[in-house]
Formats: structure tokens, sequence, C-alpha cells
């Protein structure tokens, strides 16, 4: 259990995040979904159903406790969890201001997609769930994942070349 914790603990917060948009909120809601995986590890019988079943949990315990809080859903990045994951080491002083404003323009570009498309982002980059993963946790047949993601992505392309971005902008 500890291996599962190492490897999906980051990355189930961020997912979490997009819902919560409130950081303990989603330690808090990722705290209770490894504690339901340790439950239930009899239950999930096969390694590669667990990551789906991770994320799945995640959504709607998030949901519930947004619910419970009295607060509208709303699945959205914000610009600490996009520079969180624009890299794992210490960008420099020129590189960490590219970031940011363009962290700022691809959350923009992100908002403008539908709840639907925002959520297969999430769980494919910030999640890192594979196509049949984001098939199974989202109910939705693989061939319309890979279709509903490369219009998504087109989508954020578009929005960020009209604002003069380009994908290798927001690399290093």
């Amino acid at each position: 259990m500890c291996e599962v914790f190492r490897l999906y603990h980051k990355r189930l917060i961020a997912f979490i995040r997009i819902y919560t948009r409130n950081l303990e909120a989603a330690e808090e809601v990722a705290q209770e979904v490894f504690l339901d995986a340790y439950n239930q590890r009899k239950e999930i019988r096969k390694a590669s159903g667990l990551r789906p079943w991770l994320f799945t949990v995640g959504k709607r315990k998030a949901i519930r406790l947004m619910q419970r809080k009295d607060q509208s859903l709303v699945i959205a990045f914000d610009q600490e969890q996009l520079e969180e994951f624009a890299d794992g080491h210490c960008p420099t002083q020129d590189r960490d201001l590219r970031i940011k404003q363009s962290g700022s323009l691809l959350q923009e570009a992100i908002s403008g997609l539908k709840p639907r498309d925002r959520e297969l982002v999430a769980l494919r980059f910030f999640g890192g769930l594979q196509m049949n993963e984001i098939s199974e946790t989202m109910n939705i047949p693989i061939g319309s994942v890979g279709v509903f993601l490369n219009r998504s992505l087109e989508k954020i392309r578009n929005s960020l070349a009209c604002q003069g971005i380009r994908p290798e902008d927001l690399m290093e």
C-alpha cells in the first residue's frame, strides 16, 4: 500500500484540487480515498484497475465534499497547480516568469472547455491515466476518449495561438 501511495499521491491530489480548488480539502479527500483503497484492497482485484478506481472515487468524494460545503462545483485549474506540474525542478527567473504568464493563458484556455473535456484533460495530463483508464473512469467508449481529447487539445492550442503562445513556449 505504501507503493500505491507513493505512486499516486501527488497526481491524485492535483486531480482532486480541480474540483475542490483548495489544497487542504484535496489532501483530506485523497486521504479518504487511500483509506478506502486500503480497506477494499481485496475487492480491488487487479493492479490495472487501481488507478482508475482511485481517480473515480477521488472525483466522487470531491464532488460530495463541495456539495456538503454548499459550494458550486467548478472544474478549474489554478495557477499554483499549473506551475506545480510545469516541471519537476526549480526554474530560472526568466523561465518562471514565462511559465506564469503562459500558465494564466493555459488556465484560461482550459477553462473555456466543456466540463467533460476539462475532466478528460485533467485525467490524462494531471492524473496520468491511459485512454482505457479514462474510458473506465468516465464511463465513455474508449474511441470517444481519443476523439474528445484531441478536440479539446486542438481548442486549447487554438486559444493559445490567438494569444501568441505556441506549444513550444510552454516547454523548456
